[in-house]
């Protein structure tokens, strides 16, 4: 008979029984002749702790048929204090692992509910797709034909008007953020990933094979719930910084403070001298719109061409898409 203290081998492990629940009936016990695996019988349960002093666990309820059959091993030593010593520590070790837990998951509501006013605040209304950078660290094991990656460091780069993945539009996201830089325009075309099979990969960036360690890059449907709940723990955690766009006060070329000083001093032009314009962002669009209270003069319209403005006859008004270099030059034209 098993008893308190009892030592028992598994595989290399070691445990010790600290409590015995029901009576035992080892006679009852039948297992293959062959595999000693289990087939019936027993009536106990024993809890048991490993032979762990720095990180001991606790097993709970094991029944008897699988403590008396392979590749348990019932040894002749006991150990009673020793047994309580380790189920002490190893209960303290849990309520301690709880409390991280809870923690955890206190930290990861807060981010959550942060991440949501953040898209909800900065998420264009036209992006369909979401473009993230990922930090991967391999934990195969090819002995035991074991592979796999485990998720570290998660970013969003970058937003999409649609949900097709291209290549070229993920090396371009990735010059957003530094540590993925390395996978931009300019880097091999080895880089490129297309595992769109069963158990595959999908299409993503990696510097490396599917499991190496180090950054990918891969882009996400914004339709699925998932996706949406999984981006706003990442934007808690993370912010918007390398998507978000801002306005920045870049000072204009020199050639083309002067070009616009010439327009508006011109007295040989018309008589706008000085034009009355309105700038306002299109953020539907992302675009920026330019409105003249009259027609601007030919050295005007030649500068707004010039920095990728077109006029809409339509609307009366000359637009581009969005650049914090052009955003500067409009609001430079209204004074």
């Amino acid at each position: 008979m098993l008893k308190i203290g009892q030592k028992l081998n598994r595989v290399g492990d070691q445990y010790l029984v600290t409590a015995i629940h029901g009576d035992q009936r080892p006679s009852t016990v039948q297992s293959d002749l062959f595999s000693g695996a289990v087939v019936s019988g027993g009536n106990a349960e024993f809890d048991l702790v490993s032979l762990n002093k720095e990180n001991p666990s606790i097993l709970r309820r094991v029944p008897e048929a699988i403590i008396r059959s392979r590749p348990w091993v019932v040894c002749d030593e006991a150990d009673s204090m020793q047994a309580l010593m380790l189920e002490s520590m190893a209960i303290n070790l849990e309520r301690e692992r709880e409390r991280q837990r809870e923690k955890d998951d206190q930290e990861k509501a807060d981010a959550t509910a942060r991440g949501e006013k953040l898209l909800a605040d900065h998420i264009p209304a036209w992006a369909k797709g979401v473009i993230v950078a990922i930090h991967e660290t391999n934990v195969s094991d090819s002995q035991t034909d074991y592979f796999n990656a485990t998720t570290g460091r998660e970013v969003i780069i970058g937003w999409s008007k649609h949900t097709r993945k291209l290549f070229p539009e993920m090396r371009k996201a990735a010059l957003r953020f530094p540590e993925t830089s390395h996978l931009g325009p300019n880097a091999a075309e080895d880089i490129e990933h297309r595992e769109n099979y069963s158990m595959g990969g999908g299409m993503y960036l990696k510097d490396g094979s599917r499991y190496s360690t180090g950054w990918k890059i891969a882009k996400y449907d914004l339709g699925w719930d998932y996706t949406k709940s999984w981006l706003a723990e990442i934007a808690g955690r993370e912010g918007l910084d390398h998507v978000v766009e801002k306005p920045e006060s870049k000072p204009l070329k020199a050639e083309t403070m002067q070009a616009l000083k010439d327009a508006w001093c011109d007295d040989s032009g018309p008589d706008v001298s000085g034009p009355d314009v309105s700038v306002s962002r299109n953020a539907e669009k992302n675009g920026i719109e330019v409105v003249f209270a009259s027609k601007p003069e030919a050295g005007i319209r030649a500068m707004l061409k010039g920095n990728g403005f077109r006029w809409s006859r339509r609307q009366g008004l000359w637009y581009a898409r969005y650049s914090a270099e052009r955003w500067t030059f409009a609001e430079s034209l209204a004074g």
